[in-house]
């Protein structure tokens, strides 16, 4: 099987999206619960058929044997919007326990190579800190891909 990166992350935000359907829905959320995280519901439970852990400014999702890790960066004029925000480990460790990927023994760094012509056409972005540039990708959480 070939393995195409976007078609990764494309599944990544689309698992991480269905998590976030069913915390809305399990305790009655609003669309912008990232901003009452611990306050309105457990940092530890489940939801739906996914278990979740909220650790800093991020999330370890699980559903069957998947596993998912990501980050939240709110951003707009009130946080309204945030970008889902993962570097090249949290998403082998989600390509390794998918199903379809899980046997082609994908290296870290074939992760960081295929992610990079996507930073460069725009479609992700890089977390920079003032001029310094982090391994980690940003992409809006609303993201419709083409």
């Amino acid at each position: 099987m070939k393995f195409e990166i976007l078609e990764v992350v494309k599944l990544y935000v689309k698992f991480i999206n269905e998590f976030e359907k069913e915390l809305i829905k399990e305790y009655n959320l609003k669309d912008k619960y990232w901003h009452v995280r611990g306050a309105a519901f457990n940092r530890l439970g489940k939801a739906g058929n996914f278990r979740y852990r909220f650790h800093g400014i991020g999330c370890e999702i699980q559903k069957n044997e998947i596993l998912c890790d990501y980050s939240i960066i709110p951003y707009g004029t009130e946080g309204e919007y945030y970008y889902i925000c993962f570097n090249d480990y949290e998403l082998k460790c989600f390509i390794e326990t998918f199903s379809i990927y899980k046997n082609l023994n994908i290296k870290e760094n074939e992760v960081k190579n295929q992610l990079q012509k996507y930073i460069d056409d725009k479609t992700l972005k890089c977390l920079y800190q003032g001029e310094i540039r982090f391994d980690s990708y940003l992409i809006p959480s609303t993201y419709q891909f083409k």
